[in-house]
């Protein structure tokens, strides 16, 4: 999912693209792991990968090899 100046998706797409890069690296979703701050992330405008990068930093102790 490429983002530009005007367009923003849904939370629950912009959530699906999340749980997709964490699926594509574990075989696990997002759900299967520590809770992270994904409205605050998504209302903070950050990019699915930028999510999943910031919740591996606060809520995962880095275990995801991004």
């Amino acid at each position: 999912m490429s983002y530009d100046n005007d367009y923003k998706p849904v939370f629950d797409d912009w959530y699906k693209e999340c749980d997709k890069i964490v699926s594509g690296i574990l075989g696990l979703g997002v759900e299967d792991l520590p809770d992270a701050q994904w409205m605050d992330y998504y209302h903070d405008d950050m990019t699915p990968f930028e999510a999943v990068d910031t919740a591996n930093i606060d809520f995962w102790d880095g275990q995801l090899p991004l």
